[in-house]
């Protein structure tokens, strides 16, 4: 929420790659009624372009545990 809307907003999705360069990349995505897998160039470059922001804006491992003490600390 702190962050801002993001590219990848109300999407789930992973984005698989392999050792061995001749199989492609694949996104996976998870609905909540079914799933899917997406192999076009220009689908994989719009989910990782998408992925990247996302990575850009996500707080860094000490942030991250900062701020989810900051929230455990008002449950209690």
């Amino acid at each position: 929420i702190e962050a801002g809307e993001h590219p990848a907003q109300g999407q789930s999705f992973i984005l698989l790659t392999f050792p061995d360069p001749e199989d492609p990349e694949t996104i996976f995505l998870d609905y909540a009624h079914s799933s899917g897998f997406l192999e076009k160039q220009h689908e994989i470059r719009q989910h990782t372009s998408a992925f990247g922001v996302v990575a850009a804006k996500a707080l860094d491992p000490q942030q991250s545990r900062r701020k989810l003490e900051e929230i455990a600390s008002t449950l209690g």
